[in-house]
């Protein structure tokens, strides 16, 4: 009897044993169910790399960023050599230019917006690095659109309409960021060089299209066409803060040593970047760029402005 009685004891030992594990395997399924059914917030630069659309928004919202200041940097530039001239005719046009001339003051006028862009992008890179892309880009594209506005009201004298482009110049720079950015979420070369030739290409847009902006608007008035140049930057302005995602920081590389970079093969489809720049290479592109950009702006106050000049008086 005793035998019976531990053999049922062994019987309902097992029973609990076997419980147990049903318990077991019940709090596990809800546990998996539970971590299933949930939603999980990840941070939103995850996106660049998980969803395609939401990455090509992003790119095509910096483009656009990019477009629209290179348009309001170039907006008037048809228009310099009318402004410069007391005697054109158009009740536009300063009253003077002291203590420039007509070939001077058109080309000293744009100078100063393009001042004030050279001097920001020597530094708009690392404040990028430190701020963010985003935020940084945002800043400067919300004080052009109103730089463009207080441009407009600053147009009754040479000399404040000079001192408004130079200032509000420094907040037309962020090319530099725009490729910054491209460089942070795309690390296939051939890739990254195709963003960046697109990037590039809607800055040199911007560049044209400012110009015909101002043509179209010839008869409307000289300075008219800032009220545009301030409603195409709002408009960039909403569409990075909508799409833009600003890209992580803290992204693994594999430092490369600088003597090694020569070994990369150019077919190779992720290259690398090394953690250091060979500077002399570097100066000697700065140096040929500023070369460069001399040399083809030179001609413009004997060439361009009387020309302009020339049409205009043509014309009336």
């Amino acid at each position: 009897m005793a035998d019976d009685e531990e053999a049922v004891e062994l019987v309902g030992g097992g029973g609990e044993a076997a419980a147990d594990k049903d318990t077991m395997s019940s709090t596990l399924y809800d546990r998996f169910d539970e971590w299933r059914s949930h939603r999980y917030i990840l941070p939103r630069h995850y996106k660049l790399q998980t969803e395609e659309d939401t990455r090509k928004y992003s790119l095509w919202s910096v483009n656009f960023m990019i477009m629209c200041s290179a348009i309001n940097t170039k907006m008037l530039n048809p228009n310099f050599a009318i402004m410069c001239n007391p005697y054109s005719g158009n009740p536009e046009s300063f009253p003077d230019t002291e203590p420039f001339g007509f070939n001077s003051a058109t080309y000293f006028l744009p100078m100063c917006t393009l001042v004030g862009v050279a001097i920001a992008s020597i530094f708009i890179g690392t404040l990028s690095d430190r701020l963010g892309r985003k935020i940084l880009m945002l800043v400067l594209g919300w004080v052009s659109a109103v730089g463009s506005i207080v441009k407009y009201f600053t147009r009754h004298t040479f000399w404040s309409f000079c001192i408004s482009n130079f200032i509000f110049g420094f907040f037309l720079g962020n090319l530099p960021i725009g490729m910054a950015y491209i460089g942070d979420i795309e690390q296939n070369k051939k890739r990254k060089e195709h963003l960046l030739g697109m990037l590039v290409g809607c800055f040199v847009l911007g560049n044209s299209g400012g110009g015909i902006i101002a043509v179209l608007m010839a008869d409307v008035g000289l300075f008219t066409p800032l009220w545009i140049g301030a409603g195409l930057m709002f408009i960039a302005n909403i569409l990075s803060h909508r799409y833009m995602i600003e890209p992580t920081k803290d992204i693994a590389e594999t430092p490369v040593d600088i003597e090694d970079k020569f070994t990369l093969n150019e077919d190779d489809e992720d290259v690398i970047r090394p953690d250091l720049i060979d500077q002399k290479t570097l100066w000697n592109i700065v140096g040929g760029a500023l070369l460069d950009n001399i040399g083809s702006t030179g001609l413009f106050p004997l060439c361009l402005s009387p020309l302009a000049l020339e049409t205009y008086y043509s014309q009336f």
